[in-house]
């Protein structure tokens, strides 16, 4: 079973993606903020991390520039709703610091999903 990091402060937006995964098979980790997923990335090993920007303790830009250090880095999409002002450039700079996709929030799952299988497919073989 694959494995998948979902992070997002929001218990409700977490929930739902944890939700929309599994139902697809994956087997999904959850953590509400940076630090926590940086606590779970010790004894998992994901294939593929969707991360909120705006979070508390460690923001999702941090986790992103920590992930893109990583020797064998997972896939990383990061979601955000831009905070109360609505400030968007934050998936910019996700993008920039190494986030593979960037996803305005409300997430559309089935946009989400399809990025999640389109970064896990096996690369196509040369003929």
């Amino acid at each position: 079973m694959t494995d998948i990091l979902v992070i997002d402060d929001e218990p409700f937006i977490r929930a739902e993606i944890a939700a929309a995964l599994k139902r697809r098979g994956y087997a999904v980790h959850e953590a509400e903020d940076g630090e926590r997923a940086t606590e779970l990335l010790a004894t998992v090993a994901p294939a593929l991390v969707v991360t909120d920007i705006l979070m508390p303790r460690m923001d999702g830009l941090e986790l992103v520039k920590s992930l893109a250090r990583l020797e064998t880095r997972p896939p990383v999409i990061a979601i955000s709703s831009g905070g109360a002002d609505g400030y968007m450039e934050y998936l910019k700079y996700a993008k920039t610091f190494g986030a593979d996709v960037v996803l305005e929030k409300p997430v559309d799952l089935v946009r989400l999903m399809a990025e999640v299988e389109r970064l896990l497919a096996p690369p196509p073989t040369p003929d």
